[in-house]
C-alpha cells in the first residue's frame, strides 16, 4: 500500500504554501497552477495499491493538463480562481471522477464543466447547478448526455432557426446528438434517478414538440405560398402590405410569400409604416394559414437534414418530453461544447434567476 503524504513548507513570495488540506496562493502562473492542482490531489487522494497510485496519478496529471490548458485559452485571469477552497475541493472532485475511469468522454466533460463554474464567480442557481454536475457526469453514458442536449435544443434553442440558413445550421447541430432510445427506455429512467430530469406523466406520449416550436415561432419557415388573387381576398386593404410581398421560392413565377419569418417580423412592418397591429389581424391570419401540412413539414425538415429523423419516431418521444433540472442543463450544455465546440447559452428561465 501507498500511504498518503503530508508536506509542510514554508515558502517566499509568489509561491504555493500548502499547510494541512489547504492551499493558499499568490501570484499563479501555469508551473504554480499546475502544482497547485497536483497538490490538491496528493493530499486528499484516499490510499490505493501501488499499482493503482501509479495509474491514479498518472490520470490525475493528465486531467490537470487538460483543465489548466482550457482555462489559459479561455482566460488566464481565472487561473486565480484556484485561491479559493472551493475551487480547490470542486477539481478534487473532478480529478476523483475522471481518474475512477480514465474514459476521454468523462475528461471532455468535466473540463467543460469546470470551465464554466470558473466563469460564474458570482453565487447563482447557474453555480451552483454546475458545481451539482461534477459528481453526476461520471455516472452518465454518452448517450445519456446525448438525451439532454437534444432535449434542451428542441425545447429551449428552437429560437436559433430564425431564417432557412439558421434552419440549416440549427438542424446539423441537433444531428450532432443523434441517438434513438425506444419505448421504456433505461436510459431516460437512469436520467431521472440522476437527479437531472424528470418526465411529466400528462406528457409521456405526446408528440415531439420539435415541429410545433418552430411552427409557431417561425411560420414563414414553412409557407405554401399564395396566389396574388388569394392575397387580395384575404386582405381588407391588401395595398397596404404590398411591400411584404415576395415570390414564392417554390414557384416564384406564379406564388407569393410574405417576407417574414415569424409574427415579430409581421409587427415590425407595422410598426415602421405606422399601422395599429390591432388593425391588421388578418395579416397575422394569413401568415398562420398558408402553411405547409404538419406530414409536408417533417418531410421539408429531413430532406434537409436527413439524420434528424430519429426525432419524429414515437418510440423516441421521451426525448424532448424529459423536463431538464438546472443540473441537466448544465451538463447538457457542457455534452453540447464536447461535440459542437462553440459554447450553448442557458436558457432564458435560468439566466433570469441568476
Amino acid at each position: 500500500m501507498v500511504t498518503r503524504k503530508i508536506q509542510d513548507q514554508n515558502s517566499g513570495d509568489n509561491s504555493t504554501n500548502i499547510q494541512a488540506e489547504t492551499i493558499n496562493i499568490s501570484g499563479i502562473n501555469y508551473s504554480d497552477a499546475r502544482q497547485i492542482a497536483l497538490d490538491v490531489y496528493m493530499q486528499n487522494i484516499e490510499c490505493l495499491s501501488t499499482e493503482a497510485m501509479d495509474t491514479a496519478l498518472l490520470r490525475a496529471e493528465e486531467f490537470i493538463d487538460h483543465f489548466i490548458e482550457r482555462i489559459i485559452s479561455t482566460n488566464v485571469v481565472l487561473l486565480n480562481e484556484l485561491r479559493f477552497p472551493g475551487i480547490q475541493l470542486l477539481l478534487f472532485s473532478a480529478q476523483k471522477e475522471y481518474v475512477k475511469s480514465g474514459e476521454r468522454f468523462i475528461d471532455e466533460m468535466l473540463i467543460n464543466i469546470l470551465s464554466e463554474r470558473f466563469s460564474q464567480p458570482e453565487r447563482n442557481l447557474r453555480q451552483i447547478a454546475t458545481e451539482a454536475a461534477v459528481p453526476i457526469v461520471s455516472q452518465l453514458t454518452a448517450k445519456q448526455a446525448d438525451i439532454l442536449t437534444v432535449n434542451l435544443l428542441v425545447n429551449d434553442h428552437w429560437f436559433m432557426a430564425s431564417n432557412q440558413n439558421n434552419l440549416a445550421h440549427y438542424l446539423s447541430l441537433l444531428s450532432l446528438f443523434e441517438t434513438n432510445i425506444g419505448y421504456h427506455s433505461p436510459d431516460i429512467s437512469h436520467i431521472e434517478f440522476s437527479g437531472c430530469a424528470a418526465i411529466d406523466p400528462s406528457s409521456r406520449y405526446s408528440p415531439l414538440k420539435l415541429l410545433g416550436n418552430l411552427v409557431q415561432s417561425y411560420p414563414g419557415l414553412f409557407y405554401r405560398g399564395f396566389t396574388m388573387d388569394h392575397f387580395q381576398t384575404a386582405l381588407d386593404n391588401s395595398a397596404l402590405y404590398d411591400d411584404l410581398l415576395i415570390p414564392y421560392s417554390n414557384d416564384p413565377g406564379r406564388m407569393f410569400q410574405l417576407n417574414a419569418m415569424s409574427p415579430s417580423d409581421i409587427s415590425r412592418y407595422l410598426d415602421a409604416h405606422g399601422l395599429a397591429r390591432d388593425d391588421h389581424k388578418q395579416l397575422y391570419d394569413l401568415q398562420k394559414t398558408n402553411l405547409l401540412s404538419s406530414d409536408e413539414q417533417k418531410k421539408y425538415l429531413i430532406s434537409m437534414e436527413p439524420s434528424i429523423e430519429f426525432l419524429f419516431k414515437p418510440e423516441n418521444s421521451d426525448l424532448v418530453n424529459l423536463q431538464l433540472r438546472p443540473v441537466g442543463v448544465a451538463i447538457a450544455c457542457a455534452n453540447f461544447m464536447r461535440k459542437a465546440g462553440v459554447p450553448l447559452a442557458w436558457p432564458y428561465r435560468l439566466r433570469s434567476a441568476e
